[in-house]
């Protein structure tokens, strides 16, 4: 078989032979697979549980191969609530008995300890039904993730487009990259809310800090993890207290909400500052916020919003300039 060699990706591998494909995923830990498929002609009817798995298949054009999903209130493309979409459930609540009449084509997971995983996969064995345990989000950076459109482009036989996309986004997002300001100097940044008396954040080594330092800013409390963390609000304050942006608040649509979540948000230097801003500009009827599904696949276009966010944040028109984000009034 010929292999096709990944630029950032790690977690999965893609190779051909005999006009057929075979796609393997990775366990991220030890590098032994995890999951993988042969594939001789692209799969019509799947079935994903992710927004981020639809993401890919919407990049490419091929949304309508999508015939059923875990939970409508997962995804943000309107075509998934329409009729031509059967729902079958996540791990928790997963219909079995739909699931074996309907025998998807190919049916897409993602990596989970679920109890319930083990008993689904042998009864897909059982039945015939190929799989994939679909990992991207356990990738090391934003353009490792955005790789993954190559994978897709190889199940559904759309090689040439995905490649010719992720070349696209690849260009983009050094662009972006290049142009943040060098210098001591860096935009201080927090992020998130609290949960239950917990404020979770990202790691030093996260996806969302990759982002941040990208763009020219600092993480307000790097730790060499890529793991979330639940800091103590009281953490939260002495390392936010001279932040100079806020973003990525949650469930937040307002600065009132902010203030309600946090009572000590008023002491903040950013939010005193009303530089406040949330990934929820484009949220659908549902509450499903489409940066986690197209957005995994444009980190390019992430990229450029905190560039613009970190660089022109007093340009009363900041909104105008935005696809993810939004500055919170």
């Amino acid at each position: 078989m010929n292999s096709s060699l990944n630029y950032y990706a790690q977690l999965f591998s893609i190779d051909s032979s005999n006009h057929k494909i075979k796609l393997t995923t990775y366990y991220k830990t030890n590098h032994k697979v995890l999951s993988s498929v042969v594939l001789d002609s692209a799969p019509s009817r799947i079935f994903v549980m992710t927004s981020a798995q639809a993401g890919f298949m919407d990049a490419l054009h091929s949304t309508n191969r999508i015939r059923y999903i875990s939970n409508a209130s997962y995804f943000y493309n309107e075509y998934f609530q329409s009729k031509h979409v059967i729902h079958l459930g996540d791990f928790q609540n997963l219909n079995i008995e739909k699931l074996i009449i309907e025998k998807p084509d190919l049916v897409l997971f993602y990596s989970t300890s679920y109890a319930q995983m083990n008993a689904v996969i042998q009864l897909l064995n059982n039945e015939r039904i190929p799989y994939l345990i679909c990992n991207e989000y356990q990738e090391s950076s934003p353009l490792a993730q955005a790789e993954w459109i190559r994978f897709f482009g190889a199940m559904l036989n759309k090689q040439k487009e995905a490649n010719s996309l992720f070349d696209t986004i690849q260009s983009h997002y050094t662009y972006y990259k290049k142009l943040k300001e060098p210098g001591l100097n860096k935009i201080k940044v927090m992020t998130g809310l609290p949960w239950k008396g917990h404020w979770y954040i990202s790691g030093g080594q996260s996806i969302l800090s990759h982002f941040i330092e990208d763009a020219g800013g600092v993480y307000f409390y790097p730790f060499a993890s890529n793991e979330n963390q639940a800091l103590s609000i009281e953490k939260i304050y002495e390392y936010g207290l001279n932040s100079d942006i806020w973003i990525d608040c949650g469930q937040a649509h307002s600065l009132h909400d902010i203030e309600t979540a946090v009572p000590f948000a008023s002491k903040l230097q950013s939010y005193k500052n009303s530089l406040v801003y949330n990934n929820n500009k484009r949220i659908s009827k549902q509450g499903s916020i489409d940066i986690w599904e197209s957005g995994i696949v444009r980190p390019d276009i992430i990229l450029k919003d905190l560039y613009f966010i970190f660089n022109h944040s007093n340009d009363p028109k900041i909104n105008d300039s935005l696809y993810y984000y939004r500055k919170m009034n």
